[in-house]
């Protein structure tokens, strides 16, 4: 059997929500990506493998969700806060909100909720919110609104 000439080169995928890197192929040939897509949660990888016959595959995958985990840690650092029970339940329902149409899921209503998140806190800033908290929560929140496209 001939030794290949081709370095062997695999497929990653970097999650930037997660700082996760993710394999995709493990072969002994040099992958060519051709395509990568995301649509309703569910990722796909078209990639061609060099061959007699020139392979075009494709992987399919579930998106990791690390969003519902962030916004419950959002959720703990409002309580964390001990605001007058009106501010803080109001706080977070929203962010209850956000992780329920997350489990649907429901990315229109989820970022919709994160957002009126945001004005309320940017709106209590100085307020019901000192400043420091209103930065601290905004500062939280704006990671998870890379999947809202804001």
């Amino acid at each position: 059997m001939p030794t290949s000439t081709w370095p062997e080169y695999d497929i990653f995928v970097y999650d930037l929500n997660t700082g996760n890197l993710f394999q995709v192929t493990n072969t002994p040939v040099n992958e060519t990506l051709n395509d990568i897509t995301v649509c309703g949660g569910v990722g796909r990888i078209v990639f061609g493998a060099p061959s007699a016959e020139y392979n075009v595959l494709a992987f399919t995958f579930q998106v990791p969700s690390s969003s519902s985990g962030q916004i419950t840690d959002l959720i703990a650092l409002v309580r964390s806060f001990s605001l007058q029970i009106g501010i803080e339940n109001s706080l977070v329902t929203k962010l209850q909100f956000v992780i329920a149409a997350l489990e649907v899921p429901d990315t229109t209503t989820a970022c919709n909720y994160l957002t009126s998140f945001i004005n309320e806190t940017q709106a209590q800033s100085g307020k019901k919110l000192t400043t420091s908290q209103a930065s601290q929560l905004i500062s939280a929140a704006n990671p998870n609104q890379r999947h809202c496209g804001l």
